[in-house]
């Protein structure tokens, strides 16, 4: 069971450790906060950045993978470890040009840019759905719909023109104009050392749990969300657990933070203030739970 699983469940020891050592009104507060800076800079630059008809997870997927080859690129030697996954997934079920198809995708993506960069991201983001759903995707297999693994598997791309043919349009403009504005907002961002993906000393506990990235010291969840306000109390509580598992401080995490690209917000606590505020073993509030 993943980290984000176990806080999820209400009858986990990990969520009850957490409701016991977590101070509701203080997080409360925390959370307003966290939203009315993200409001504020999604004022500030005119609104959210959303393409009309864009699939929002799939976008989100896809801004992750984009936003990862843009500060470290992906080669064809060194994969997205969850991409090559969800492709030999995609393999052993019914589409046996996943892998090949993977290939070229890697290969293209230094050589390309605007739209069809963002097409190759998709593609990868459709390699990340057959990894973390598999069982359900070939259990809904003959119903395509808006589930794209299930449409690879009802009519299975040969070429690379096909498949990236198969990337809805909208998501595509969506991820395109997510990227080019983070470039733009943040060119620095490339300067800072990167860990993507890290796993802490205690992530096997608890199924294998690793958040998106580590920069510059500040430990971050990306969220490509489409509300002004999309700081929740589920965010900060992921947050703390990475934290916690990171027991031998291995990446030097200085700070912890979400990172916002539809409202262009970038949001960080030192670790010392943030555990200051949402910590109190001493103090309950009479409120109702935030998680």
């Amino acid at each position: 069971m993943s980290l984000t699983r176990h806080l999820r469940c209400a009858r986990s020891p990990v969520r009850q450790f957490f409701n016991a050592i977590i101070d509701d009104q203080a997080a409360r507060a925390l959370v307003r906060e966290a939203n009315d800076r993200a409001a504020l800079a999604a004022w500030q630059r005119g609104g959210l950045l959303r393409v009309s008809g864009t699939i929002p997870a799939l976008a989100g997927m896809a801004y992750d993978f984009g936003f990862r080859d843009w500060v470290q690129p992906f080669s064809l030697e060194e994969p997205p470890r969850v991409a090559l996954h969800g492709a030999h997934c995609a393999s052993a079920v019914g589409w046996p040009n996943a892998l090949p198809l993977l290939a070229d995708v890697l290969r293209l993506l230094p050589k390309t840019s605007g739209l069809t960069r963002a097409r190759c991201y998709l593609v990868l983001a459709v390699c990340e759905q057959f990894h973390r759903a598999f069982g359900s995707i070939v259990a809904r297999r003959e119903d395509a719909g808006d589930n794209l693994p299930a449409q690879m598997l009802a009519d299975p791309p040969t070429s690379l023109i096909g498949l990236l043919a198969r990337m809805p349009d909208a998501t595509v403009r969506d991820v395109a104009a997510l990227l080019d504005d983070t470039r733009h907002r943040w060119p620095a961002l490339r300067d800072q050392p990167f860990v993507p993906n890290p796993i802490f000393p205690l992530s096997a506990q608890i199924g294998g749990a690793d958040a998106d990235w580590v920069r510059g010291g500040v430990l971050q969840e990306c969220k490509v969300s489409a509300v002004q306000r999309p700081v929740a109390g589920a965010h900060l509580r992921q947050l703390l657990g990475y934290l916690l598992l990171d027991t031998d401080d291995a990446l030097g995490i200085e700070a912890v933070g979400l990172f916002l690209p539809r409202q262009g917000a970038q949001i960080a606590w030192a670790v010392p203030m943030f555990l200051h505020r949402l910590l109190s073993i001493t103090h309950k509030s009479t409120h109702p739970p935030l998680w």
